[in-house]
Order: structure tokens, then C-alpha cells, then sequence
């Protein structure tokens, strides 16, 4: 179980999946309320479209932060003191930049960096983050976020063996499930672009 720290970015993750906005996850519950079906069998579709295509760019990130931070001995993902210049180095020069940066900026990972800063959250994957993009120009991504989210939450059982790799790199999907869920309960009127 997370701690308050973990508790903070959790929420900040699941916030930023609820807001189904736009999306087919919201238009698909919508008519399938609309068509008389249960409220159960309503949610069904909006949980279908989200297939691995939807959530690749969490999945990338989650894959490119795990290898950056693989062999670092890092026991705690709240240590403020731990250096990073080794994975700033390595993600400057390397492809994993392209899966954790934008050269363009990104709303939703923005708002979701200072949701986190607002709530006084740390984790090293976020700060890293934010390191990167100061270091390259470029702008942290809402997928990056989450995926640092996730790392973050599963480092310590990871670390302990009490969670496989494949199931970090599956827990993006999982959050976006579980804001699809809630999302396509809330009408669609009840959405736009900024408010839920």
C-alpha cells in the first residue's frame, strides 16, 4: 500500500484519467446509456476501446524509465538527494528522451506536474522528468508523467520481487481503466476540455 506521498501521486494519476473528454471511451458508454443498456454493460464499450494502441505511449515510457533506472540501487523512489546525472546523461543521448519528452507542450502533462507539485508530492522518476525536459528544451508528456507515476508506486515491490516487470509495465493500462470506468459514468455534458 502506498504511503501519503505514494497516495498523492496515485490521485494525481487517476484524476488525470477521468476526464474522458472528446474521447470515443465517452461517446461509446454515452450511446450505450442511451440504448437502454445497464449501467454495468454501459461502461463495458468505453473499457473495450482501450486496447494497447491507446495506452502505448504509457507503456513506452514506463519501459524507457525502468531501463534507465534498472541498475541505479535505488532502494527509495523518494530519495530527494539521489543523483540523477547518470539517466540524464543516458536519456539525452538515446531514444528515450523522444519516449519521455515532447518538443511540443502537452496541457494535460503539465497540469498533472503541478497537481503534483501542489499536493508537496516527490518522486525521482517525476523529478527526473522535469530535469529532462529543463535539460533538452522540451516538455514533460501526461504518458511520461503517469508512467513515473507508476514506477514510482511499483519500485519498492519491484525491487523486492513481489511484482514482475510485465505488471509495471501493464499498470498505466490499469489506470486508465479504472478512469474509463469513471468517466463513462458521468454524462458527457458533464465534461468539456477543462472541468470534470
Amino acid at each position: 500500500h502506498p504511503d501519503e506521498n505514494g497516495r498523492a501521486l496515485a490521485n494525481v494519476a487517476l484524476n488525470a484519467c477521468v476526464n474522458l473528454h472528446g474521447t470515443p471511451m465517452l461517446a461509446a458508454a454515452y450511446a450505450a446509456r442511451m440504448a437502454g443498456n445497464s449501467p454495468n454493460t454501459a461502461l463495458c464499450p468505453a473499457v473495450a476501446i482501450l486496447g494497447p494502441a491507446m495506452v502505448k505511449g504509457a507503456h513506452d515510457a514506463t519501459q524507457a524509465l525502468l531501463e534507465l533506472f534498472r541498475e541505479s540501487g535505488m532502494t527509495d523512489p523518494a530519495d530527494k538527494g539521489l543523483d540523477l546525472t547518470p539517466q540524464l546523461e543516458a536519456a539525452t543521448s538515446s531514444d528515450d528522451r523522444n519516449r519521455l519528452i515532447s518538443d511540443h507542450p502537452d496541457p494535460l502533462g503539465q497540469a498533472m506536474a503541478k497537481a503534483i507539485r501542489a499536493r508537496n508530492a516527490y518522486s525521482v522518476f517525476t523529478g527526473f522528468l522535469t530535469d529532462l525536459a529543463e535539460r533538452t528544451g522540451g516538455h514533460v508528456t501526461a504518458d511520461a508523467v503517469l508512467a513515473a507515476i507508476c514506477c514510482h508506486l511499483a519500485w519498492r515491490p519491484l525491487v523486492h520481487k513481489r511484482m514482475s516487470v510485465i505488471t509495471l509495465a501493464n499498470m498505466p493500462w490499469h489506470f486508465k481503466i479504472f478512469g474509463a470506468v469513471v468517466g463513462g459514468s458521468v454524462r458527457p455534458e458533464r465534461q468539456t476540455a477543462t472541468t470534470f
